[in-house]
């Protein structure tokens, strides 16, 4: 073939390959020259060389190639050129190729479409080279020009296989090869405007009859067919507009100001084609479907080019009546599209659509009737004539396109019909009033089985949440602080543009604990953000079904999210329970093998989020329990921080638990599921002793209560009736989520009344304990310091322990005990991790008494231990009771025999506040004591307790506690003595 002439044909076959004859080929097969794979030099104008992948075809002349048109244009080829063709060996394949689009518009339409541009490349070209101006196609009708750069070897000419990577960078700003044919150069277009002036000028000396301006609006109608495609984003109407069709689709005034320009004093309105711009699912489903098929690239190309383009009339946004109102604010290309028009082109709200083929006024075709085609078979006998009329109502006429949907208003009611334009070549038409009469509109009666598209829905839809239903005050706080930063990051303030350069990125990290709605608030926020005027969409990635896969798996499923985010941008992306891909190991190991995958992963994020959020309007929100709870990657102490704005959720007051509960019981009466409400009353009880619960906790309460009516009632046929019995006797089954797993000491089966004496002791038990539960908003309004520690001391058996207990039934608070040793431990660090765990519990279970028994054991004074073991653990404790972090909802209370064995930096103010002395009873103690520990025993009416009072001096409780005790047990021998007794003298006598 070397040095052989063929003469070029042009083809429509969209892709970059050289066709060859089926002659040569079975020719220069035979001789092996010709292998499948093999490249192509093709030689032309003098020297100029392009390199191809060849296919089979038939033409018709033995000495003609053909060649796309497009490609060849931009390569300087014309129709009927003569060039050689040389076969050359098989080049390199690349691992890697960096491309440049020629135009800002050719890069966003790469961005939006990358995901079937991906799947069609190695469809479209297979060999490239350095300098090459290569053409690729996102659909039949819209073609990019890439510029090859450098390639990975550095070769000249190189093969395009599955693994290559293709990077696309910066746009080039036109910079087009000079060729004097080329459709879209920058200088040829300013040949166009410039030598269209002149033939303007020409024509008004010569045409008798045109005005100036007649000939100006000519030319300028003729450049809007050269302008570059837009890419807009889709808007809904907010309402239906009588005065509108469903073909008119509206843009905002300023964006129609700075896109297209428009004589003065002219109404700011074009016709152009509309084409729905696929996103990576639909890519997905489609190549799916095509593969099944066996024609991936045929079901693309019919997607794209039949069901998803037509014509309308595009105006500005100022023709509608509300434009003022926010609902149409946007400070972004998009286009407001009716509800009939976005399920003729299946567009979701937020869905990318290219604007093309612009023109000042539609084709002039010559209309000649309409045919109407009833939906369903549904029709009236006035149709044509409610359709002539519905015409008329169209101050500026009414579009119309082939086979639309319309939506006619008859007497009765609606009636959705198929549009048919007479004749069959008219695409459509702008219909005026008075154009048509009821003769020229023909309704024409046909079974129709089909159903009409319905209309995507404008985002996925959240599942109802408890915090979206009671918007809860005690979190409008946050959610404002998360609105306001989103709204910096995606641009939605009026001041922004899309031309932009300087980026805030303020993403959102919601923590709080499990079940406090993290997930529940960050769905309210997008919700917020989700309708007009901005309309954000926003995906939800849960990364605890990703907890322990690879991280190719985790980047794969994430970048199916990353790609609709950028296809409907602005967006909101949702990363909940973040932790579980990008958290910290159980041993807190750096070194560990469970670390190294979490920080793996957490990079990964950073680079992608860092890269993503330069470019693209995408603002981030994860949820997590803790900072410490995540990889030191995403939340290092210094340096990038990808999550800018940590919100944590406030826990429930009990007002706020008052609310919910109420709010939940009036959504269970209205929703039918109560007959009626008998227990409003007990709301406040359970308010009260509800502390710790979470809107879920609530939520369960409610739902828990239901059930014990039901089963209450379960003879009756009819709907319950909540009690106040019902909503108690489920509080006390209720444990909530923070308690779940967490052993708490159980209340003691006495109180104050059953320990006798020490009045002083217990007042101050009260005082400390009781009262801040009593009135809660007395000790929070109160600038003084709330004591949360107290140190009880005195000798053993005084009832240090006996006073502890009664407290956790006296005060109603939870109550955790440790015995001081059991926290101690021959492994360096695990002492000290206990008695942190042992506070992180109490602080799950506020509010919570934490109860060190024989805390000298636990806390010596430092200095004396040889091991160190204990001189941490006194550093730990004395960290958690007056560190950075302050107890809140815990109390600390010891006891201890020996005060003077404890390290003094316990003792001060600000830890254990007080020290109160249990004394030995005196004869008036030691009789209550007497008389408490009796309540529940048999006395005969000789025990004189006073005279037993006045006999134990310097007994302790415990000591008169084993009086008793060694008593009952004395008498109950002298019972069993005189009971074997009287048997043994009856056998006697028997």
């Amino acid at each position: 073939m070397s040095g052989d002439l063929f003469r070029v044909q042009f083809i429509r076959s969209k892709t970059c390959f050289l066709f060859i004859p089926d002659k040569w080929v079975r020719k220069l097969t035979d001789i092996r020259k010709l292998e499948p794979g093999s490249t192509i030099k093709v030689i032309y104008d003098s020297g100029k060389y392009a390199y191809f992948s060849w296919q089979q075809s038939s033409m018709q002349h033995d000495n003609v190639v053909g060649i796309n048109a497009t490609v060849a244009t931009n390569l300087g080829f014309k129709e009927g050129d003569l060039i050689s063709l040389v076969i050359c060996n098989n080049p390199p394949h690349l691992h890697r190729v960096e491309m440049c689009p020629l135009s800002a518009d050719d890069l966003e339409m790469i961005e939006l479409s990358s995901g079937l541009l991906q799947a069609t490349l190695l469809d479209q070209v297979r060999v490239v080279w350095r300098g090459q101006f290569l053409t690729a196609w996102i659909s039949n009708t819209l073609p990019i020009v890439l510029h090859v750069g450098s390639m990975d070897p550095d070769v000249n000419v190189g093969r395009l296989e599955q693994l290559t990577e293709v990077v696309i960078g910066d746009p080039l700003n036109n910079v087009l090869p000079s060729s004097e044919n080329h459709w879209g150069s920058k200088s040829m277009l300013n040949d166009i405007v410039s030598s269209g002036k002149s033939l303007a000028s020409s024509v008004i000396n010569s045409v008798k009859g045109e005005t100036q301006e007649e000939v100006e609006e000519s030319f300028e109608n003729e450049l809007l067919t050269e302008r570059s495609k837009y890419v807009f984003r889709v808007h809904p109407l907010h309402r239906s507009l009588p005065q509108h069709g469903p073909l008119d689709a509206f843009i905002p005034s300023a964006c129609m100001s700075d896109l297209f320009k428009f004589p003065r004093n002219q109404q700011k309105s074009l016709f152009l084609k509309v084409t729905k711009l696929p996103s990576s699912k639909d890519v997905s489903a489609t190549i799916v479907k095509g593969s099944e098929e066996g024609t991936v690239e045929n079901v693309l190309d019919e997607q794209i080019n039949e069901s998803l383009s037509t014509n309308i009339r595009a105006m500005s946004v100022d023709c509608i009546q509300e434009a003022k109102e926010h609902y149409y604010f946007s400070n972004r290309k998009c286009i407001y599209m009716s509800n009939n028009l976005r399920s003729t082109l299946h567009l979701q709200i937020g869905s990318q659509v290219i604007l093309s083929d612009f023109q000042r006024r539609p084709p002039s075709t010559s209309l000649e009737g309409v045919e109407l085609l009833p939906v369903y078979g549904l029709s009236c006998l006035d149709l044509g004539k409610n359709f002539v009329e519905y015409v008329e109502q169209m101050r500026s006429g009414l579009v119309l396109s082939n086979k639309m949907l319309l939506t006619i208003p008859t007497e009765k009611g609606y009636i959705d019909t198929e549009v048919q334009l007479l004749p069959s070549s008219v695409t459509y038409s702008l219909v005026l009033p008075g154009q048509l009469d009821s003769r020229r509109v023909y309704v024409r009666l046909e079974k129709r089985t089909e159903k009409q598209p319905k209309v995507p829905p404008v985002t996925p839809s959240f599942p109802t949440s408890v915090v979206e239903d009671l918007h809860l005050g005690h979190l409008s706080c946050v959610i404002n602080e998360a609105l306001a930063s989103l709204k910096l990051t995606l641009g939605l303030h009026e001041s922004y543009t899309e031309n932009q350069s300087v980026r805030i990125n303020n993403n959102i990290l919601i923590l709080g604990k499990s079940g406090c709605g993290k997930t529940s608030t960050a769905n309210t926020i997008c919700n917020h953000l989700q309708g007009s005027p901005h309309y954000v969409y926003n995906a939800v990635m849960k990364c605890r079904p990703l907890k322990g896969k690879t991280v190719e798996s985790i980047f794969k499923h994430l970048q199916s999210f990353i790609d609709e985010c950028v296809y409907n941008q602005p967006s909101i992306l949702i990363l909940d329970d973040l932790e579980c891909i990008a958290g910290v190991s159980e041993d807190q190991d750096q070194s560990s093998q469970a670390s190294a995958y979490f920080n793996r992963i957490s990079r990964m994020l950073l680079q992608i989020f860092s890269c993503l959020q330069s470019c693209h309007s995408i603002g981030i929100i994860a949820t997590a329990p803790s900072l410490s709870s995540l990889s030191s990657s995403l939340v290092p102490p210094r340096g990038i921080h990808i999550l800018n704005t940590c919100l944590e959720l406030p826990e429930l007051a009990k007002v706020d638990r008052l609310k919910v509960l109420d709010k939940l019981l009036n959504i269970k009466l209205k929703n039918k599921e109560i007959r009626e409400i008998k227990c409003w009353d007990t709301l406040e009880v359970c308010s009260k002793k509800s502390e710790g619960y979470c809107c879920q906790d609530l939520a369960d309460l409610v739902d828990k209560a239901m059930h014990v009516a039901c089963m209450r009632q379960v003879d009756s046929n009819k709907t319950p009736v909540l009690e106040a019995c019902d909503m108690l006797q489920a509080l006390s089954d209720s444990t909530p989520m923070l308690l779940r797993g967490v052993s708490l000491h159980k209340e003691a089966a006495f109180g104050w009344d059953d320990i006798g004496g020490m009045i002083e002791v217990k007042n101050e038990l009260k005082e400390v304990f009781e009262w801040p539960v009593m009135y809660p908003e007395l000790f929070q309004n109160s600038p003084l310091r709330q004591q949360s520690g107290l140190l009880l001391y005195g000798a053993p058996g005084t009832g240090k322990t006996m006073l502890a207990a009664a407290i956790a039934s006296e005060c109603g608070l939870n109550f955790i005990s440790v015995k001081g040793p059991e926290l101690l431990s021959k492994y360096i660090g695990a002492s000290e991790e206990a008695v942190r765990n042992i506070f992180f519990k109490a602080q799950s279970a506020k509010p919570c008494v934490l109860f060190f028994d024989e805390f000298d054991s636990l806390a010596p004074r430092r200095g004396h231990d040889n091991t160190g073991v204990t001189d941490r653990v006194v550093n730990q404790l004395l960290t958690q009771l007056d560190g950075v972090e302050s107890l809140v909802g815990v109390w600390v209370l010891a006891a201890t025999s020996r005060p003077d064995l404890l390290d003094p930096a316990l003792l001060r103010p600000g830890r254990l506040d007080r020290a109160v002395l249990c004394p030995l009873p005196d004869e008036k103690n030691r009789l209550a004591i007497l008389t408490a520990l009796s309540q529940k025993m048999n006395l005969d009416a000789d025990v004189d307790f006073v005279q037993i009072a006045v006999k134990t001096e310097g007994f302790t409780g415990a000591d008169l506690q084993s009086l008793l005790y060694t008593a009952q047990l004395s008498a109950v021998e002298e019972q069993q003595a005189q009971i074997s007794g009287e048997c043994l003298v009856q056998l006697k006598m028997d």
